[in-house]
């Protein structure tokens, strides 16, 4: 790596560029200086661009990650419109630095993500990304539910990371009581190791662990902090992380859509809802998240409102769905007062079982089972008895060794 070019930093606004080059000269021995994005070269490690005009400079932001995706591109903006900040981050923007003043600890933490993707062993895990556009759709029910489902089925050690927006309370849905949450996982930055992971852990009795969510005063650990140094440590022994990444995306959240196996996507059948998938479908793709790794779910859970036509729902989603959560009914709010997951509290309901046909479709897609259901029953049964030996399946998968 030393023979490459390291930091490659461009800046409209010269008083800021002194000052960030006076900053970085003190701390990183190689900073090359350019005049402009469409001049960085394509060797350049890193890439620290500052802009006055974001709205003019998200064509070169677009290049320049296509130019070469695994590239940071550290972004100086002093802006606060939030529709323009997703439009960076959708033209690959890994970190968006508003104070200059921050810049020298920002390009600190992307170089040694950078070093130890260089250094580092290949990861054994999987992760799957729970996300969503809209909120109230059943993201944290999903998410309490489907890491139980595939422990059961696979036995594999599994996590679930709580990075939802504002305040994660999935150890609410697990009756736990974690004393750390993913937001001192993330200030640990350079120091983030197993010890530091271990110490958030908390154990369900299903046999997950879970790393509770954000609490209030823990916004910037997830604004500025990338996720893959958790992931490196849940991740390098087989295994299954699922991470509920909220409606908000982050930093931490984009790194997690990066480095994720699978998106399931829920949605409820309501222009509200399913509306939102074609812009949902876009920001995914601009993270190099393609159609196969996406799982479209409907799920039911607003009977009494006028669902949107099936024909309308595969147009908007830009795919046919598999996979229907039935409305859970008084059981959701029964399961909540127990302190148990409706998937332990009632493995037989119907929400259940669907749940369940996803966690071993998901498994299969990740490679770890090889199939996801029986055999259809024999024809005698007829079609209403083969779709319900599809949707509803009895006995375990086959587990790869």
């Amino acid at each position: 790596m030393s023979s490459l070019i390291e930091i490659v930093y461009c800046d409209a606004v010269t008083e800021r560029r002194q000052r960030v080059l006076g900053d970085l000269g003190s701390t990183h021995r190689q900073v090359n200086v350019v005049d402009s994005i469409s001049t960085i070269p394509h060797e350049a490690q890193l890439a620290l661009v500052g802009v006055d005009d974001l709205k003019s400079a998200l064509p070169l932001l677009r290049w320049l990650y296509e130019d070469r995706p695994e590239r940071p591109i550290l972004l100086l903006w002093e802006g606060t419109d939030h529709e323009l900040t997703l439009e960076a981050i959708r033209a690959g923007a890994r970190d968006i630095i508003g104070d200059a003043s921050a810049a020298v600890e920002a390009v600190k933490r992307a170089w040694a993500l950078i070093a130890a993707r260089h250094a580092g062993g290949e990861r054994r895990g999987k992760l799957v990304c729970i996300y969503s556009l809209k909120g109230g759709i059943g993201k944290s029910t999903l998410s309490a539910n489907l890491p139980i489902v595939l422990h059961r089925t696979s036995r594999l050690p599994t996590t679930v990371v709580d990075l939802s927006l504002p305040c994660g309370n999935l150890e609410m849905y697990l009756d736990l009581n974690p004393t750390k949450s993913i937001g001192d996982v993330l200030a640990a930055g350079a120091d983030l190791d197993e010890k530091v992971v271990a110490q958030a852990l908390t154990r369900h009795a299903s046999g997950i662990n879970l790393i509770a969510g954000p609490r209030p005063g823990s916004l910037e650990a997830l604004c500025h902090n990338s996720v893959e140094p958790l992931l490196n440590v849940l991740l390098a022994q087989p295994g299954i992380v699922v991470m509920d990444l909220g409606s908000f995306p982050e930093m931490a959240h984009v790194s997690a859509l990066e480095a994720c196996d699978l998106v399931i996507v829920p949605l409820t059948p309501l222009i509200s809802s399913v509306g939102t998938m074609p812009r949902a479908r876009e920001f995914l793709a601009d993270l190099g998240i393609t159609n196969s790794k996406i799982i479209p779910v409907i799920n039911h859970a607003h009977p009494e409102a006028e669902p949107v036509e099936p024909a309308v729902m595969v147009q908007l989603i830009g795919q046919r769905y598999r996979h229907e959560l039935p409305f859970g009914g008084a059981e959701i709010g029964r399961s909540l007062n127990e302190g148990l997951p409706v998937c332990v509290h009632k493995p037989k309901s119907p929400l259940a079982m669907a749940i369940d046909s996803l966690g071993r479709d998901v498994l299969v897609r990740l490679g770890i089972t090889e199939t996801a259901f029986e055999a259809a029953p024999a024809q005698s049964a007829g079609a209403i008895g083969w779709l319900k030996g599809l949707f509803n399946p009895k006995g375990g998968a086959h587990v790869r060794a």
